[in-house]
């Protein structure tokens, strides 16, 4: 088969199909929406109540305060995880909850809603992040809906970070603070992806007009897509021709692609022809102005008697069929096979 060809014919395919395959692309691209905002109402409010509380604390500056924990031989303690898996365990929440009046279990309850869970990748909004180079490890506190909440919390924190003695796991452990309480920014958020900001909860986002479109349009050409399956394989599956690709034919043949506006009145004569006067026609259908025959099958030929065989094929009327039989039948003469196709 001709590449080229096989490229235009899926061109005209295409072409042909392009009404239905808008419209399947309208439909999935409607039905995709529809989805997105079914899925929308039936939001927990729970969920809901969560992501408005997080949005407002998660544009607010977080507190921080820097430390370094050494241990008896020197050494600086290494695991900063641990501290702010210690710091959001519920009795220091709640802790921490009456002594500043900021809602700390509402936060994390909050984060749990929204499975913001902790992770090696992900800290939270309690994050102990640790400076590898200088053992440094900076709390960064963003749990409240002010920054001056975030402050107290930050505070109330050192307080129990200096309590050593009341931490199960800082027996024979010196906390030294290396800068107090602030609000403000000290960790490179381009580095630091563990610890949440307003861009964290961009993926819980509400069912924004450009959420739609975006939808809209992958919806659309998902439809375009399936459509074009369906069609391709409908045609497969037909047993008449339309085509070039529903038909198969080698290299060494000569296959021409001819419009049938382009045959004045409905002769077949113009297209038809041979370098030799020894050729034979074969169609499915009786063809105007043209002597063919309808079959190889049982013909009285010899391989003296023609030097090309000619098999037309008309788009919606042969056979694939008819067509693979006088093809396997033509082979067997020997000599040169030209397949026209008119569409």
């Amino acid at each position: 088969m001709s590449l080229v060809t096989i490229i235009s014919e899926l061109w005209r395919f295409f072409v042909d199909h392009l009404k239905q395959l808008v419209i399947w692309g309208i439909v999935t691209g409607l039905a995709i929406i529809g989805l997105q905002f079914a899925l929308g109402l039936f939001n927990n409010p729970e969920d809901d109540a969560a992501y408005d509380y997080l949005s407002e604390v998660y544009q607010q500056e977080p507190a921080e305060f820097q430390a370094v924990i050494t241990l008896e031989d020197g050494n600086v303690f290494q695991n900063s995880y641990i501290f702010d898996e210690y710091f959001t365990t519920p009795e220091v929440l709640a802790e921490v909850e009456a002594q500043t009046g900021v809602e700390m279990t509402k936060f994390y309850e909050s984060e749990q809603l929204l499975e913001l869970f902790k992770t090696s990748m992900y800290r939270g909004g309690v994050a102990g992040i640790r400076n590898t180079s200088s053992g440094v490890i900076t709390f960064r506190f963003l749990v409240a809906p002010t920054a001056e909440e975030n402050l107290r919390v930050a505070e109330a924190y050192r307080d129990i970070l200096l309590d050593e003695e009341n931490i199960p796991f800082m027996e024979n452990q010196t906390t030294t603070i290396m800068v107090e309480p602030f609000i403000g920014e000290v960790l490179d958020l381009e580095q630091t992806a563990e610890v949440p900001t307003e861009e964290t909860l961009n993926i819980y986002a509400g069912q924004g007009i450009l959420s739609y479109i975006v939808f809209a349009v992958a919806g659309f050409i998902l439809g375009m897509i399936l459509g074009v399956a369906y069609y391709f394989i409908k045609r497969l599956l037909a047993d008449d021709i339309k085509y070039a690709f529903d038909y198969s034919w080698n290299f060494d043949d000569y296959h021409q692609l001819i419009n049938s506006d382009k045959i004045n009145d409905s002769s077949y004569r113009s297209v038809v022809n041979s370098a030799s006067d020894q050729f034979v026609v074969i169609s499915q259908e009786t063809l105007n102005d043209l002597e063919t025959k309808s079959s190889l099958m049982g013909a009285s030929l010899s391989n003296t008697e023609i030097s090309e065989i000619i098999i037309v094929v008309e788009s919606l009327k042969t056979t694939k069929d008819w067509y693979r039989e006088q093809y396997q039948f033509a082979k067997h003469y020997g000599v040169p096979v030209q397949v026209v196709h008119v569409y």
